[in-house]
């Protein structure tokens, strides 16, 4: 993954989290869930990069 993709999930994941506070219940849940998968790929991308 590049640093366009690193940007691009950091950028997703704090819109999704963004989303989840302005969100009704049950779709603040779904954006949180979101930006959870965006958060582990940036961790991903992160650990990869400290091992590399």
């Amino acid at each position: 993954m590049g640093k366009t993709d690193f940007e691009y999930f950091s950028r997703r994941m704090r819109e999704e989290k963004d989303a989840a506070a302005r969100a009704t219940p049950i779709a603040s849940q779904i954006h949180k869930e979101l930006a959870d998968r965006y958060a582990g790929v940036v961790a991903a991308y992160e650990k990869g990069r400290k091992e590399a």
